[in-house]
């Protein structure tokens, strides 16, 4: 679970990235949510939550959106 902050046309956005991998056996494969959301009462953060997947190259994390869970920009 990671939890942090990022900058988009919303402004600064709260985001909380939950990863897990897909069985006991992979090392390089997995899923979780993405969840953004506003940090302050003047932000213009939206709230959305999806589900991703993905896998590890080296030392890269590639992460794409699978589908909407909660809400839809």
């Amino acid at each position: 679970i990671w939890k942090g902050t990022y900058y988009c046309s919303q402004g600064e956005t709260g985001v909380t990235l939950e990863l897990y991998k897909y069985g006991n056996n992979s090392k390089t494969e997995f899923y979780g949510t993405f969840e953004f959301y506003p940090i302050t009462s003047a932000s213009n953060a939206l709230y959305g939550k999806y589900s991703v997947k993905g896998h590890i190259v080296g030392n890269n994390i590639i992460i794409k959106p699978n589908e909407w869970i909660i809400g839809r920009v």
